[in-house]
């Protein structure tokens, strides 16, 4: 699904005749990046377990997800500030 709708927002930003050539391209990224990380779990996993492999791979996800939580907070706590008391 995330794929589909950055699809469709490159598609809606995108104007004129390179239009499908950006949207092809971006589709051609998309999938050698799949097969460039299959390929690297291929590899890892001649090395170590399944498990391991799993954890380091969702680590970027794990980071992500920090950063944008603790970006959040931030955010919210200046909009508390920012407003009047009452």
């Amino acid at each position: 699904m995330a794929t589909v709708l950055a699809d469709a927002r490159l598609q809606d930003r995108i104007t004129g005749p390179a239009r499908a050539t950006v949207t092809s391209l971006a589709g051609l990224g998309t999938e050698v990046a799949g097969i460039v990380v299959y390929t690297g779990y291929a590899a890892a996993s001649t090395v170590t377990g399944h498990g391991v492999i799993f954890m380091i791979f969702a680590m970027p996800y794990l980071f992500v997800a920090l950063a944008l939580t603790a970006g959040g907070r931030s955010r919210l706590g200046g909009e508390r500030r920012r407003q009047p008391a009452g």
